[in-house]
């Protein structure tokens, strides 16, 4: 802490060139990302819910599926590794991994996930010299071939379709007798899937686990569509689903195919699938610490960094909430995005650059309670940077703090951290080249930044005028700016899907604020509170939509790995 909160602050400086090992480069040339591979012991609670999970899967009848549910990032894909994790060495089970983004554009699913399916039966096979195993690849290999011969007559009904094949030889194939042989591709199929699910099983005594997941990377509506597909085989004995999925697509993909007066609703639809769903809990702040620590161990930091880690990094995530969830994604694309300012600030600042003036602004960008304050100190520094000084060094126990054009007067919170290891935020005389840096970093598309530091100038603009600050002739040049932004924003083009729809809305919003400044503007005595409530929604839908954009295309760059 600084010396006139009356506390002692240990000061964790920037790691200089000697401190750094002869076998690391220098300065932060040698500091690694951390990758968003799943961990094979997670933390945050998830040891215990792959055991639990596990033991489901080991101790009952294999003939139901598993969902896991979560958001983004919550860390679905982690704990379908974990339980796959302790099943790997079991003998009883086989286990099968379907990513079923890879297999988006198949009209029909089932024929590659049986693929997948008879290439882990031969690889037991291979690798442990299991009989019963190269048996069941056989038979869901010709299953397979039934089932892709059913799907090429139905389509061979279709005019202007041609089929090479002969529905007899397949049948004869697949068939083992002539006098008991199915009359059906499907029924034939199925028949024989059974078997080799049977073959596996042993009376119960194996069992496969098919693993999906990256279902949500899909489109919603491809979602439910592979969803509805794959459901065929839920029921099948000897075989256990392990899905993973955010149920907001499924929910949303339902109402868009069976619209809104539809009787089963996305919520329903989901339990009708799954005899067992399972939503990721989220994970409190109290388990950051560990999850940290589980974040360096993995990622295989080297000195340089880990010392940097535990003097910089660790003290600020500790205040990135009080109290409620946080994301375990966000918290890695943080510490990257960290990494990767420092990497650019280097070469510019040398010695002089400061982790935590870096990590001060990530932080104050990530909490959402923090993040207008964050736009109006990148917007104004000269201005915000002194007020802020005077609010932490002289707290007012007795009233709010409140920054010009804010809409709510300062989080004690932040008070508290700009205090603490986020003092040289408030102290570092010239910041702009850490905004600069920080601009091109915290979004995947530079833009949206930009729209909203005009956009908080803008609003900040209009305060001062409404509030009598500035003279009201004033609004003809915030009209102009408002200009700006609008136009700035229909300048940006979108091809398709939804972040065309977010600009459209974006410009819609800018459109309304540019009129109401207008009539506002040419009113002899307009109705400032009216007015002001008006703008202030505005404003904050504008807000929310830009913070939609950056969401979109930040998970998109993640998702696109």
């Amino acid at each position: 802490m600084p010396d006139w909160l009356g506390r002692r602050k240990v000061q964790t400086p920037a790691v200089p060139v000697q401190a750094i090992t002869a076998t690391e480069p220098t300065g932060y040339a040698g500091f690694k990302v951390v990758l968003d591979d799943p961990a094979r012991e997670p933390g945050l609670g998830f040891g215990e819910y792959a055991t639990a999970v596990a033991e489901m899967i080991l101790y009952s009848r294999a003939e139901f599926a598993v969902g896991i549910f979560g958001g983004w990032g919550s860390g679905k894909t982690t704990l379908m590794d974990a339980v796959r994790g302790r099943l790997a060495d079991d003998g009883r089970v086989v286990t099968v991994s379907f990513n079923a983004w890879r297999y988006e554009k198949d009209p029909h699913l089932i024929i590659p996930l049986l693929d997948v399916l008879r290439d882990a039966l031969r690889e037991r096979d291979r690798t442990r010299n299991a009989p019963w195993a190269r048996t069941a690849a056989v038979t869901v290999g010709r299953a397979g071939r039934a089932l892709l011969a059913g799907v090429k007559l139905s389509v061979d009904a279709v005019p202007g379709f041609e089929i090479d094949f002969e529905p007899g030889k397949v049948l004869e194939d697949i068939s083992r007798s002539d006098d008991k042989g199915p009359l059906s591709f499907y029924h034939a199929g199925f028949n024989l899937l059974g078997e080799a699910l049977a073959d596996i099983s042993a009376n119960g005594a194996r069992r496969v686990v098919i693993f999906v997941d990256d279902l949500d990377r899909c489109f919603p509506p491809d979602a439910l569509e592979m969803l509805e597909s794959m459901k065929l085989l839920f029921g099948v004995q000897g075989c256990v689903f392990v899905m993973a999925l955010d149920n907001e697509i499924v929910e949303k993909a339902v109402a868009v195919k069976y619209g809104a007066a539809a009787e089963i609703s996305g919520a329903e639809y989901v339990k009708k699938i799954f005899q067992v769903p399972f939503i990721l809990p989220l994970a409190g702040i109290g388990q950051l610490p560990g999850y940290l620590d589980g974040i360096a161990a993995a990622a295989g930091f080297g000195e340089a960094q880990l010392a940097d880690f535990q003097n910089h990094v660790l003290p600020h995530f500790r205040y990135l909430a009080d109290e409620g969830a946080i994301n375990p994604r966000e918290i890695k694309l943080l510490i990257n995005t960290y990494v990767l300012q420092l990497k650019v600030l280097w070469p510019r600042l040398g010695d002089s650059l400061d982790p935590d003036v870096v990590l001060g602004l990530l932080c104050m960008h990530f909490r959402l309670d923090w993040r207008s304050f964050h736009d109006q100190l990148i917007a104004d520094p000269q201005i915000i940077q002194p007020l802020l000084q005077d609010a932490v060094r002289s707290p007012d126990e007795d009233g709010d703090v409140w920054l010009p054009g804010a809409a709510q007067p300062v989080p004690p919170s932040l008070l508290r951290y700009l205090g603490d290891v986020a003092w040289p935020l408030l102290l570092v005389r010239d910041l702009r080249p850490y905004l600069a840096v920080a601009r091109s970093a915290w979004s995947a598309d530079p833009w949206i930044p930009q729209a909203r530091v005009m956009a908080v100038r803008i609003r900040r603009s209009v305060d001062k005028a409404m509030s009598g600050v500035t003279p009201p002739a004033d609004l003809e040049l915030v009209v102009r700016h408002a200009e700006d932004l609008r136009d700035f924003i229909a300048r940006r083009r979108e091809p398709t899907g939804s972040l065309r729809g977010i600009r459209r809305d974006l410009e819609e919003t800018a459109t309304q604020i540019v009129a109401s400044l207008r009539e506002a503007a040419s009113a002899p005595e307009p109705d400032v509170a009216l007015l002001r409530a008006r703008l202030t929604a505005m404003f904050d839908r504008l807000d929310a939509g830009l913070r939609d954009y950056q969401r979109y295309t930040n998970a998109g760059a993640l998702t696109s790995r």
